[in-house]
């Protein structure tokens, strides 16, 4: 009955976030490669070609139909304007085995978004897993007009770079590499901003580097455009520390093996079967994009319930005894992770630690040996414990929902009871969650 209820409160929940978090379609328009155009209603995830959507309804109360990017040559949506272009994603690549460094380059069809726009520079952004800047120079000479190709904002480049968006390939031996994957020698970086060193290049005094500290986030290179499109005073916005918090429910299947060590001679113990069991669980997550890109940390409380078993410690071929016990928990976790991958499809995969701190109510269900008889007099029946986990956390993480991996690394054992033995257990989990209440964003998503 218990877990019934549990199903039917989660699936309620779930329901309710689905109302909240209806699409919400804004006016626009579309222009597509035949010069047809479409004005009504949009809604776009802003994701590159392979992840595209755009949804679009000629009234409010229409029925949203699905448009084809390959059909599309440019939108805009609200206030925000996109374009189809051609790009090429320009990254040094390191190769440890021949110690030697060049350029990685990434080409793709992809819609960038506009963000700033004048009489000398237009600012694109490349809304993919990473941000990635584009400018477009409008040339002027002789009265006539004209725009060069789209333009990558290197973020890093070699201190000899050229500018022709392509790097000479480094001979590293005898360097020293970092952690970091940057290469210095002599205690000099042979790296540097190169967006940096492209936009003071437009600045009409050469000796001027107003850019040189100015970070690789989409405010400032707006402000750093319209400085150089307009002359304005500079001043550089301040970049307010965005947190990001977002509260989920969980479900998942849990694999624990319990086990019974005596005290006086912890080599014996008792092992018990493995017992699968599902658990349910809320939990915040918190993200902090500016400062710490790669963080995602994750709090969640959990409540399970299950047998373990019975348990025999074999103390000699005439001698055993058995243990058996019902546990319900009731656990708090704390997880911080860092990205490894984003390569994983609409997944993100990170990874790290986890800390485990559950609330033990055993009931003893057996404790004696063949015949019965206790094997200590002294043995509550009933009693609570407070255990502590480490455990090792893998997280698959979409937009809204993510998939969890726990894996044991080591457990604490506490007393059973009043008596002259202590429980310990391993367990394996396994939860799917998802976003409940989580703040209004955007629509515009990154993939």
């Amino acid at each position: 009955m218990r877990i019934k209820l549990i199903i039917v409160t989660f699936l309620s929940i779930l329901q309710f976030q689905i109302g909240w978090t209806q699409d919400v379609f804004e006016p626009g328009y579309v222009i597509k490669k035949n010069g047809d155009s479409l004005h009504g209603y949009f809604l776009f995830n802003g994701a590159p070609v392979r992840y595209f959507q755009l949804k679009f309804k000629k009234g409010v109360y229409s029925k949203p139909i699905i448009l084809q990017p390959f059909d599309i040559l440019r939108f805009q949506i609200g206030d925000q304007f996109y374009i189809k272009e051609r790009i090429q994603i320009i990254e040094p690549s390191i190769n440890p085995y021949t110690r030697t460094v060049d350029s990685f380059v990434h080409s793709m069809e992809c819609f960038l978004r506009r963000v700033a726009t004048g009489p000398q520079l237009d600012l694109y952004s490349y809304d993919g897993t990473k941000q990635r800047f584009f400018i477009r120079v409008k040339m002027q000479k002789n009265n006539s007009q004209g725009c060069t190709p789209l333009e990558q904002l290197v973020y890093w480049e070699p201190e000899d770079f050229e500018g022709n968006n392509i790097f000479k390939t480094i001979n590293i031996t005898g360097f020293k590499q970092f952690d970091s994957g940057m290469v210095k020698t002599k205690g000099r970086s042979i790296w540097y901003y190169g967006y940096r060193r492209r936009l003071n290049s437009f600045l009409k005094n050469p000796v001027d580097q107003r850019f040189e500290d100015l970070p690789y986030t989409e405010n400032n290179l707006i402000s750093a455009v319209q400085f150089i499109n307009y002359g304005l005073t500079w001043e550089p916005p301040a970049e307010p520390r965005e947190v990001c918090a977002k509260a989920f429910i969980a479900v998942g299947m849990a694999a624990s093996q319990a086990k019974v060590i005596p005290t006086f001679d912890e080599k014996n113990g008792a092992s018990f079967p493995w017992r699968m069991y599902p658990l349910f669980g809320i939990g915040m997550e918190l993200q902090i994009p500016n400062d710490l890109p790669s963080f995602c940390g994750r709090m969640q409380i959990a409540w399970s319930q299950y047998k373990t078993g019975t348990g025999i410690m074999n103390y000699s071929p005439a001698r055993a005894n058995y243990f058996a016990f019902d546990i319900k928990a009731f656990g708090l976790s704390i997880a911080p992770t860092w990205k490894v991958d984003d390569e994983w499809g609409p997944f993100s995969f990170y990874m790290g630690p986890e800390l485990l701190l559950e609330q033990l109510f055993v009931k003893v269900t057996r404790f004696g040996n063949d015949t019965n008889r206790p094997v200590q007099n002294t043995a509550d029946e009933r009693f609570n414990k407070m255990m502590l986990s480490l455990r090792c956390y893998g997280l698959l993480k979409a937009k809204n929902y993510a998939v969890s991996i726990q894996a044991p690394v080591a457990a604490a054992k506490v007393d059973l009871g009043d008596s002259f033995f202590m429980i310990g257990k391993k367990q394996w989990q396994i939860c799917y969650s998802y976003n409940v209440l989580a703040p209004r964003e955007n629509k515009r998503k990154t993939l």
